[in-house]
């Protein structure tokens, strides 16, 4: 038996027989109708307590009741009418989230797996306080969980920073999502990277002028800046669709310098845009003078209205690559159509700089990357060809250096 197990003491039930009671002596007899009372021991002493009752069930009850308070005491819980029921718990997280500015998309998705998921598979098993929680509840929870094995991994991120969110605050003795086997994700399970070739790329700008539908010549125009300018920035389509004509300053030489901070991980982002690329750039036509694909929809909009705003803009443009995929109608190296969408100019923009022997952490600087590893997991086959690439040019400059070393030793010998 566990250490702790036998500072908890056991709880039993006893009789006070009245005078008139033919059980009368026999104290462990607790089916009788006499006044019963808790008896325990605790550091070598007796203790007694009246159970405040005759009825044998309802002191057996008390027992239970008294145990369990014992129980939490030495685990350093709370009381009952202490304890803080997951609703709560819920409700104080998102709050939580919501005042450090978290996206409304984010919040959503916070409020779909706990207010929602997770809230009711509480119910469903009776788990009404949050110490009521174990780890095999959260296996068996997440034994329900669907989507791709990335996106397991993510909701599991979040349930260990919400177990961690109640240990801070007390509500819990330990955190029973930590220690849970994080969710094996190979190469296969992770988004391909497609970047485009050059002969694709210009198909897709050539297809912009067949896009159907009610679409005017100023917005092709804007549609072609664009996508020229993920390709050459590698920004993602939300910083790109929402960019302010004063993140755009002249470089030198035609050459125009840009700098923002990610919508999505807040993380800062340089970007070089060439001259011809800025020149498009600067000429698109938008009614909106402060921003280059954004009209007045922004205007006056704060906090969560900003952002639904932007949803909209994003899904607007979504929509017309959608569109521009259909027109383009690309194939890929072995004839087979290729569903070209807004995140492969990203990943064009990324493999050429890899192409172009950049470094692992100048290219995850320039796509704003949280961290290094990113990078590394979803450009790995550029980076290796990168590598050998480098390790040929090594050996070239090693046997140059060798035959020159040799020459020389030849001229003294000599």
């Amino acid at each position: 038996m566990p250490k702790t197990a036998r500072k908890i003491p056991v709880v039993s039930v006893k009789s006070r027989h009245r005078a008139d009671c033919k059980r009368r002596g026999k104290n462990r007899y607790t089916r009788c109708s006499c006044p019963k009372q808790l008896v325990w021991s605790k550091n070598g002493e007796e203790h007694r307590e009246s159970a405040e009752t005759c009825d044998y069930e309802v002191a057996e009850k008390r027992a239970r009741e008294k145990m369990a308070a014992f129980e939490r005491a030495a685990a350093g819980l709370p009381e009952p009418d202490e304890r803080k029921s997951v609703s709560d718990a819920i409700m104080h997280f998102i709050e939580y989230k919501e005042s450090r500015g978290y996206k409304h998309k984010s919040i959503a998705k916070l409020k779909l797996w706990f207010a929602g998921r997770f809230q009711g598979f509480c119910d469903e098993r009776g788990l009404q306080y949050m110490p009521d929680v174990k780890r095999l509840h959260i296996e068996q929870w997440q034994n329900t969980w669907n989507g791709a094995k990335t996106t397991k991994q993510k909701i599991l991120g979040r349930v260990v920073g919400f177990f961690d969110y109640a240990l801070d605050h007390g509500w819990i003795p330990r955190n029973p999502a930590r220690g849970i086997e994080p969710i094996a994700i190979g190469d296969g399970d992770l988004t391909p990277t497609i970047p485009l070739t050059e002969e694709q790329f210009t198909i897709v700008l050539d297809a912009i002028a067949k896009i159907g539908g009610q679409i005017t010549p100023e917005q092709r125009q804007g549609f072609r800046s664009l996508n020229l300018l993920m390709r050459w920035s590698g920004l993602a389509i939300r910083d790109a669709a929402t960019l302010e004509r004063r993140r755009l300053l002249p470089d030198g030489d035609g050459w125009y310098k840009l700098f923002l901070r990610r919508a999505k991980t807040g993380v800062p982002v340089y970007a070089s845009i060439p001259p011809d690329v800025a020149a498009g750039l600067l000429a698109t036509p938008n009614s909106n003078s402060r921003y280059f694909f954004w009209d007045g929809a922004a205007a006056n909009c704060t906090g969560k209205d900003l952002e639904r705003v932007e949803e909209r803009l994003v899904n607007h443009w979504g929509r017309l690559f959608r569109k521009l995929s259909e027109a383009a109608q690309l194939t890929n190296e072995f004839g087979e159509p290729l569903r070209f969408h807004s995140h492969m100019l990203r990943d064009t923009f990324a493999v050429w700089c890899f192409e172009n022997d950049m470094s692992t952490e100048d290219v995850a600087a320039l796509l704003g990357h949280a961290s290094i590893q990113i990078t590394q997991r979803h450009y790995a086959p550029w980076i290796k060809g990168r590598q050998q690439r480098l390790a040929a040019r090594f050996q070239e400059a090693y046997k140059r250096q060798q035959q020159t070393v040799r020459i020389s030793v030849a001229a003294a010998a000599d």
